[in-house]
């Protein structure tokens, strides 16, 4: 470029639906998960942890989860489109098969906002760092 700085514009979107890279919805994407698109190139930039949250009077009502087997049966806050096939969608069908789904959401804040507002419809698989102390189902 020899010194001259060229003119970029950015354009942030945040949300939990994948755009369309080959469609030109988007140049560049940061996602969670798979790419989804065999046509696209991608790097890995972090591994990122889930883990079982409820709040505080769900789990004095129902009691705390200690084992995976303690998953199932119990009322969960569910994913629904566009996050319903993400990982921990696919981890919460695998392990708690014959959960009572109480209450779904569309995004993965609605997920932690539905825990944290002490709405009290169940547990919640959400990401690890978002939840922070006083929400975790174990202490």
């Amino acid at each position: 470029m020899d010194g001259e700085s060229e003119s970029c514009r950015c354009h942030l979107l945040i949300e939990d639906r994948y755009n369309d890279l080959g469609d030109g919805q988007a140049e560049v994407a940061l996602r969670a998960g798979p790419p989804g698109d065999d046509s696209l190139i991608g790097r890995k930039l972090s591994d990122q942890s889930w883990a079982v949250y409820g709040s505080r009077s769900y789990v004095e009502r129902s009691g705390r989860p200690t084992t995976p087997d303690d998953l199932n049966g119990r009322q969960w806050i569910g994913f629904e489109e566009p996050i319903e096939n993400i990982t921990p969608a696919g981890w919460l069908r695998a392990m708690a098969p014959d959960c009572e789904i109480a209450c779904r959401s569309n995004s993965v804040l609605g997920l932690l906002f539905a825990i944290q507002s002490g709405f009290g419809a169940g547990l919640a698989a959400v990401p690890d760092r978002r939840c922070g102390r006083g929400y975790r189902a174990r202490h």
